[in-house]
């Protein structure tokens, strides 16, 4: 109790001190909670659609999007063990009223309701051979909806119109998608979408689920190797595979701005500890331990974490929603998840409060240390400061150690995990043990420089760092790891941008491009009928026009993205990326048949080289192509391939595409052929018809959305590095008060007090900078190497110079910012009072 009150009371009378150092916790765990909260939402939503769309089914058989034969439900039936097998068909399509995608079930009413739940509220279930929709109730944002009314959705061949004879209640498989979802008869969308006697997925309910491993060992050789055996939840790694890289970047970002708050923290407890110093040796004099000593410091930390995070975990729910609000488009547009709202658990809000509290207890920890080993004699003493230590040689050699381990990881781990985000960490923090000496050893520098042009401010303001190192440094420290996280972050934010446009620019080169919007391979978005490209070429001022069909395939137990595309015709324009061989020559083998192109990140990963074969699983038996090219890719983690259009429909029968790239005749404007398309196909379908700028960088804009969460850490860098400084300050300040008193008994005026604090910090700002750029090379270089070894891309280096310039300016005025109210109560100390202080 005795401990609890003796807090309160220092944090009484240092308000503002104590304000700032909770105010950088609540930044901190803001951030944190925000990503984490960003990261857990798109886990949760992911997650319940494929705990709605599998149902009750243990496990699922999963096609290519060219669908498997019927046939492959009796394989299915036939396994000992298997209760029940459904089959239903899933695509995503536009409903042209409204422009937006929706989910398409094509469904058997009656068996799939043993595997997944309706509730009707009106009308009834759609009739086989009947083109009849059972929608939700809000699958137009809340209208009003009822039977009868008729809904165009977008097929193959152009819009088909359908009446809605049910109305589901949003609840079970109708929430699907925020209820973006439809229903038809199961060979109606067979017919629709041009899959006669296919289906996309089968259902499969055991008899007993303990044989789960077994009973899908048995389908897996059983059924052709092109489909997928897997559980329900296995539709999430089709997700996780494009967003768990991004997931984990933003881990990584709130985790380094908790690291940055732990400076202040640490600074304002050591302080504390130095504050308090007398009255611990009376506390040690009359019988306090040791370990009560350390009590009382951790008590102080436990309080400001306490509070810090609780104010944090609400403030970073704010923060989070407008997170998503940042990219929820482009989430919906690149994977077609629509995320309704942050889903944060109070389990979740407990953990990154409990994060917080934790973070700073540590801190307290460490700087108790030097607590529990005052003297009660010594300490009781009206003059107590003692010279400083000197740095110790271990903490360098275990910086020095923690760099090169983390260099050592991203080098040889080849996937991106918890270890392979943890390599960067051991750079940061050794770079926080190892460079404290080179700090204070270039200020030291400084001193004879600062005397000679700004006279007796500029000497005691530089002589600070001779007297207070450990506090020089923590302020240093913040303000340096600040700007090298600031300029690496924006350095590989750049680097992935222009690196990524470069390659659209050379692989997008039509004039024109069609498409049903953005798509990523695998999506089950459904598909053009190939007759669309004899309908565009007719068009007046129309040259080519090559069909491009996108989608994924199992390879080495991975996800490959697969591109067929009518390589003759492409060739007469293309002007592809390849690493190898030359452009004219991979142009030429592709269209010849029989080859493949493969990404270079399968080169840099796996070392496949031309002239190998790489064994593809189809519907017509696994197929060896020769590999004719290599080509740079940066849209897939786990590696692309190009072939021919023609080895496509022979060996996987779909003659579909999902694009047409379209190049002009010369005299004729690409604007106008644009318009003339538009009008010719708008009458039957809702295409994106886009000139091949706006279509690079329509792609560019969502990539843009969701790389704009490094902007954050940004921000946060900022306000953390603000906050260190006018804390470390005011210490200086409550620290330096009778020394303060006798500058100004002896004439110093105010403004040159001001200027003495203004002068320390310019000293460490300009210092800063000049260690922030080797170290944020090094943090930059790390992640194009992290980029290289993980994903197998290969980024240019562009640095943002007018970016970098512009945060060093902010990071300064920031700085400036944070000198005014420390300097100015300095300025205003009376002489008499000060030099009297204790």
């Amino acid at each position: 109790m005795l401990a609890f009150r003796l807090s309160l009371t220092y944090f009484k009378r240092r308000k503002l001190r104590t304000l700032l150092t909770i105010l950088s916790v609540i930044v901190s765990i803001a951030a944190l909670v925000a990503v984490r909260g960003l990261n857990g939402s798109i886990d949760f939503v992911s997650g319940e659609i494929a705990g709605l769309l599998g149902g009750r089914a243990q496990l699922e058989v999963k096609a290519p999007l060219s669908g498997i034969d019927e046939s492959a439900l009796k394989v299915v039936q036939s396994i000992n063990g298997v209760k029940n097998a459904v089959p239903f068909i899933q695509t995503i399509t536009l409903m042209n009223e409204s422009r937006d995608f929706v989910v398409v079930l094509g469904i058997d009413p009656e068996k799939d309701k043993e595997i997944r739940t309706y509730q009707m509220a009106e009308g009834r279930m759609p009739e086989a051979g009947k083109r009849e929709l059972a929608v939700p109730r809000t699958l137009f944002g809340g209208q009003s909806i009822s039977p009868g009314q008729k809904i165009n959705l977008q097929g193959p061949s152009g819009a088909v119109e359908f009446n809605v004879v049910g109305i589901l209640e949003d609840s079970g498989v109708a929430s699907v998608n925020n209820s973006m979802i439809v229903f038809m008869p199961l060979d109606t969308s067979q017919d629709v979408f041009q899959m006669k006697g296919k289906i996309s997925y089968i259902s499969v309910v055991l008899e007993n689920p303990k044989e789960l491993d077994a009973i899908k060992e048995q389908l897996i050789n059983s059924l052709n190797k092109s489909v997928d055996v897997r559980t329900p939840s296995g539709r999430r790694s089709d997700l996780d595979s494009l967003l768990g890289m991004i997931k984990g970047f933003y881990n990584m970002y709130g985790s380094l701005c908790l690291f940055l708050a732990l400076f202040v923290v640490y600074n304002s407890i050591s302080v504390a500890i130095t504050e308090q110093k007398q009255q611990i040796g009376i506390l040690r004099a009359i019988g306090w331990r040791r370990k009560d000593v350390k009590r009382l410091i951790l008590l102080q930390a436990f309080i400001i974490g306490a509070i810090g995070s609780l104010v944090g975990i609400f403030a970073g729910g704010f923060l989070a929603q407008g997170l998503l609000n940042t990219i929820s488009g482009s989430l919906k547009e690149w994977v077609k998840i629509d995320i309704p709202g942050i889903h944060i658990q109070t389990a979740d809000y407990l953990a990154n409060w409990g994060i917080g509290v934790v973070s700073c207890l540590i801190s307290g920890w460490y700087a108790s240390h030097r607590a529990t080993v005052i003297s009660p004699m010594e300490a009781i003493r009206k003059e107590t400061s003692t010279p400083e230590n000197s740095y110790p040689l271990w903490r360098i050699i275990a910086g020095i150690f923690l760099a090169a381990l983390g260099t050592f990881g991203i080098l040889v781990l080849k996937e991106f995990s918890l270890v392979s985000q943890a390599a960067p960490f051991g750079i940061l923090l050794g770079a926080v043990l190892a460079l404290p000496p080179l700090l204070i050893w270039l200020l030291q520098r400084l001193e004879p420089l600062t005397t000679r042009i700004f006279g007796l401010p500029g000497k005691i303001g530089a002589g600070t760092f001779r007297r207070s190192p450990r506090r020089t440094v923590l302020t240093g420290m913040p303000l340096l790891l600040g700007l090298a996280i600031s300029f690496s972050f924006l350095s590989i934010g750049n680097s992935m941008a222009v690196t990524t446009k470069q390659w659209m620019k050379e692989l997008i080169v039509a004039d024109i491009v069609i498409s049903q919007g953005t798509q990523v391979n695998g999506n089950n978005t459904a598909s053009l009928s190939e007759t669309l490209i004899d309908r565009v070429k007719a068009i007046d001022g129309v040259d080519s026009v090559v069909g491009l069909r996108s989608t994924s395939v199992k390879w080495n137990d991975k996800v490959l993205d697969l591109s067929a595309i009518d390589a003759s015709e492409w060739s007469k324009f293309a002007s592809p990326p390849m690493v190898e061989p030359g452009k004219k020559a991979a142009l030429d083998n592709l269209a010849a048949g029989g080859g493949i192109w493969i990404s270079e990140n399968l080169k840099i990963k796996y070392g496949m080289q031309v002239g190998q074969k790489l064994t593809l699983p189809t519907p017509s038996g696994p197929i060896a192509f020769k590999i004719v090219g290599i080509h740079k890719d940066f849209s897939s983690m786990g590696g692309s391939a190009y072939i021919d259009r023609q080895d496509y429909s022979k060996y996987w029968k779909d003659n579909s595409v999902d694009y047409l790239d379209v190049t002009v005749d010369k005299g004729f404007e690409p604007s106008l052929v644009q318009d003339g398309i538009v009008k010719n196909l708008d009458k039957d379908f809702r295409l994106h018809v886009d000139l091949a700028a706006d279509f690079r960088d329509n792609i560019l804009r969502i990539s843009q959305g969701i790389l704009d969460i490094m902007n954050m850490v940004v921000v946060v860098a900022l306000l953390v590095v603000a906050i260190a400084i006018a804390n470390s300050l005011l210490i200086s300040v409550l620290e330096g008060t009778r020394e303060i008193g006798i500058l100004r008994s002896v004439g110093m005026l105010q403004r040159e007090i001001r200027r003495m604090y203004l002068l320390e910090i310019a000293s460490l700002f300009l210092v800063g900078i000049v260690l922030a750029v080797p170290l944020s090379i090094g943090i930059f270089e790390s992640g194009v190497l992290m980029q290289k070894t993980v994903n197998g891309w290969i980024l240019g280096r562009y640095l943002p110079l007018a970016k970098l310039s512009g945060i060093s300016l902010l990071m300064g005025i920031c700085a400036w910012l944070s000198t005014l109210y420390p300097a100015w109560y300095g300025a205003r100390l009376d002489p008499v009072k000060a030099i009297r202080s204790e």
